[in-house]
């Protein structure tokens, strides 16, 4: 049995069994991390990288994992932003870059 501690910003934690609530169907035994994706409030004195050419990682059990840093605020469509950076990052793994063909683009 899995226990997961789930957590929020100034709100109180709680503990879910997600086998219980979803089914066994629910839970992997072994799963591969691909990208980290970090949610951070909107900060308007911090600059952000609109275009996605700054490659940053995180290490997770001291293995270096391409991080992505999305910044939000009330109101936006998290599921879709990051099942967009999910695709965006597959699109990179197999050779399309769609920040550098940008970047070519405006360069002409």
């Amino acid at each position: 049995m899995q226990v997961y501690q789930v957590c929020a910003e100034h709100l109180l934690c709680t503990y879910i069994n997600i086998q219980t609530m979803f089914g066994p169907g629910s839970v992997r035994q072994e799963k591969s991390i691909d990208i980290v994706v970090q949610l951070e409030k909107w900060d308007e004195s911090k600059e952000y990288d609109r275009i996605g050419d700054v490659s940053i990682t995180s290490e997770i059990l001291g293995v270096e994992k391409f991080k992505l840093l999305i910044p939000v605020s009330p109101g936006r469509n998290i599921p879709t932003i990051i099942e967009t950076a999910a695709r965006k990052y597959r699109l990179k793994q197999t050779g399309y870059d769609a920040a550098q063909e940008l970047l070519g683009k405006a360069l002409k």
